[in-house]
């Protein structure tokens, strides 16, 4: 059976990003559970980069953001194809339009799957 691993990243009081998630060995992020204490009622998007250096914002196939809804506390799992494609990932509170910052540390665990 192949082995998970978890990581944590966060996303610091009063930004929206949170650090970089690194799954460039062959680990894709297959779920993403949130902090009780989250308060940003507006989801999460992603930015992504292929060297860790400079980031973009994600958006749909159809130009629209690809925006994940959030419950305090909860787990997302992420659509397989949107996972393979992801190298380094942040987390941002809110969409690139709207981005929310955090009043505290909010910290999340990333669970990394073959």
């Amino acid at each position: 059976m192949p082995q998970t691993q978890t990581i944590t990243t966060t996303i610091a009081a009063g930004q929206p990003l949170s650090d970089a998630i690194d799954c460039t060995l062959g680990n894709a992020a297959v779920a993403i559970t949130f902090p009780a204490d989250w308060t940003s009622s507006g989801g999460i998007t992603f930015q992504m980069s292929v060297d860790n250096v400079d980031y973009f914002d994600v958006y749909k196939s159809d130009g629209k953001d690809l925006i994940m809804a959030v419950k305090p506390g909860g787990c997302i799992i992420v659509d397989p194809v949107v996972a393979r494609a992801m190298r380094y990932v942040k987390i941002r509170s809110g969409t690139p339009q709207k981005p929310i910052s955090q009043p505290a540390d909010r910290t999340f665990q990333i669970v990394l799957a073959p």
